[in-house]
């Protein structure tokens, strides 16, 4: 009769150790994806800023060594709605999230028009399409101030990763000075 022994000298992984090595490669991976996520978010920002400051440049070139200031530039072509003499106000009005509205939207056409009537008048970009939504897909909002009370800075605004515009929520935007140059007199 032969009796068969169990051998008590078996070599391989205890559950218990196989799952501590699973959870330590899973929480590695999630410090990964963290870090991947802030870059990208990152990148985007400075993608925005990039194109905000090329279309600067494109009105500082538009506007040459003339005296006429933005909204001479920008109130032929833009679509107002009790704005008050700004063409981004439709992307902030009502607190909608702008990030990616329809073309025919009001706030998507005036910032479409704005880009177009810049490009046209002798800019240096050839192809502004780029220029037309910011990373996250919301359109661009400008906001002259030349038709305003006060002492304001003209600015170039992206509603930012949460395509909200508003007083509310001004946490994420990107705003983008003209410089004094482009700006306003005070009044």
């Amino acid at each position: 009769m032969s009796q068969n022994k169990i051998s008590t000298n078996l070599k391989g992984f205890t559950l218990i150790e196989v799952l501590v090595v699973i959870s330590i490669i899973g929480l590695l991976a999630s410090i990964v994806f963290a870090s991947l996520n802030n870059a990208r978010l990152k990148a985007q920002y400075a993608v925005a800023y990039s194109e905000m400051n090329q279309f600067m440049q494109m009105v500082q070139y538009a506007l040459g060594e003339t005296t006429n200031n933005l909204w001479s530039l920008t109130s032929q072509v833009v679509t107002l709605q009790g704005c008050g003499g700004v063409s981004g106000c439709m992307c902030w009005l009502n607190y909608i999230n702008i990030r990616n509205i329809t073309e025919d939207h009001l706030c998507f056409t005036n910032w479409q028009a704005v880009i177009n009537k810049v490009a046209e008048t002798g800019s240096i970009v050839e192809n502004v399409d780029h220029l037309l939504r910011d990373p996250w897909g919301s359109p661009y909002a400008l906001q002259e101030l030349e038709q305003q009370p006060g002492c304001g800075q003209d600015r170039l605004i992206s509603a930012g990763p949460d395509g909200i515009i508003s007083d509310i929520y001004w946490i994420d935007n990107i705003y983008y000075p003209f410089p004094p140059s482009l700006n306003p007199p005070c009044y």
